[in-house]
C-alpha cells in the first residue's frame, strides 16, 4: 500500500504472487476451478482526495494504466469543484494468462502444463496430487522423466526383495531415489495398488520395506570380554541385528553403549562374564 493508502500496481501484483505462492492459480489450470474474472482488494480516492490532491490521483491512475495483466472497471464521480471525472472503482484478473503475465511467471505456467500432461499421460491418478502440489511438480521439472522410471520400475516389480542398490532402472543410480524418498513415497504411494505397500511401515527410514525392497539391517557390533566366551578366538564381532537377535550367550553382564568409542574401552572381565554391544548404522 502506497504513503497514500491507494492501492498501487505492486499491492496488485502482490496479491496475485499470494495465489501463486499457495499453487491456487497452477491448480486451477487442473482442476478448472472458477477462479477467474479474479477481483482483488482494491482502494481508490475518496471525493475528498480527488478535490484536494487532484494531481496525485492523477499521476496515481496512470500508473494503474501503465500495468499489463489486469482490468480497471470505472466509475464516473461528480464533482462540485473539477466537473465529471472517471475514476479506478474495481481491478480485475480477466483471465489465468494474465495473471501469469502479471507476475512474469509465464515461462513457469507453460512448463507447469508440459509436465503435467506429461505426467497424466502415465500415470493419470496422480491429478489429484498435482493440483495438491503444483510448485513441487515445477522445482522437480528437470526429474520428473528419472521420476516416472521409478515409479514405473516399482509399479512393474512389486514386492521386487531387491536391496535398493540392486535396481537396474535406465537412467536412474540409486543415489538419486536415495535423495528422494519423500517425494517417491507420496508417488509411490498412489501409483502402486495397496498389496504393494507395506502400510505399517513408516517414513524415510523404512522406505525399503514399505515397497518391498529387502531392507539394510543396522549392524550390532559387539565384544566379549570374557576371553572364554569367545567364539573360535573372536571377541570383537559385528552381525546383522536379525542375527544377533536370536544369539545365546551365557553371559552375567551386559553393557549397552552409545557407539564404539564407548565401547572399545571396556576392559577385560575374566572373572565376570560380560558383553558390551552397539549398534551401527
Amino acid at each position: 500500500m502506497s504513503s497514500t493508502g491507494w492501492s498501487t500496481s505492486a499491492d496488485l501484483r502482490n496479491q496475485v504472487q499470494r495465489h501463486w505462492d499457495s499453487g491456487r492459480l497452477l491448480a486451477a489450470l487442473l482442476t478448472h476451478e472458477s477462479l477467474f474474472p479474479l477481483e482483488l482488494r482494491f482502494r481508490a480516492p475518496d471525493t475528498r482526495a480527488l478535490s484536494e490532491r487532484f494531481d496525485e490521483v492523477r499521476q496515481w491512475i496512470r500508473n494503474l494504466e501503465g500495468e499489463a495483466g489486469y482490468q480497471i472497471e470505472w466509475v464516473e464521480i461528480n464533482n462540485r469543484v473539477l466537473g465529471r471525472n472517471r475514476i479506478p472503482a474495481r481491478i480485475l484478473v480477466p483471465a489465468a494468462a494474465d495473471a501469469f503475465e502479471l507476475i512474469g511467471k509465464t515461462s513457469e505456467a507453460e512448463r507447469f502444463g508440459c509436465l503435467a500432461n506429461r505426467i497424466l499421460r502415465t500415470f493419470p491418478e496422480l491429478l489429484p496430487w498435482l493440483a495438491r502440489r503444483p510448485l513441487i511438480t515445477l522445482e522437480n521439472a528437470v526429474d520428473w522423466e528419472r521420476i516416472l522410471s521409478v515409479l514405473l520400475w516399482f509399479r512393474r516389480h512389486p514386492r521386487s526383495g531387491l536391496y535398493l542398490r540392486q535396481l537396474d532402472i535406465v537412467g536412474v543410480d540409486t543415489k538419486f531415489i536415495e535423495n528422494r524418498k519423500t517425494l517417491l513415497s507420496e508417488l509411490l504411494d498412489i501409483v502402486l495398488p495397496a498389496d504393494a505397500v507395506e502400510s505399517t511401515a513408516l517414513g524415510q527410514r523404512n522406505f525399503d520395506t514399505r515397497y518391498g525392497l529387502a531392507p539394510k539391517h543396522p549392524q550390532i557390533r559387539f565384544r566379549i570380554l570374557d576371553e572364554r566366551l569367545s567364539m573360535q578366538g573372536l571377541t570383537d564381532l559385528a552381525v546383522p541385528a536379525p542375527e544377533f537377535a536370536p544369539l545365546t550367550i551365557p553371559v552375567r553382564r551386559v553393557f549397552i553403549t552409545e557407539n564404539e568409542i564407548n565401547g572399545l574401552p571396556f576392559r577385560r572381565f575374566p572373572k565376570v562374564w560380560s558383553f558390551s554391544a552397539w549398534a551401527m548404522a
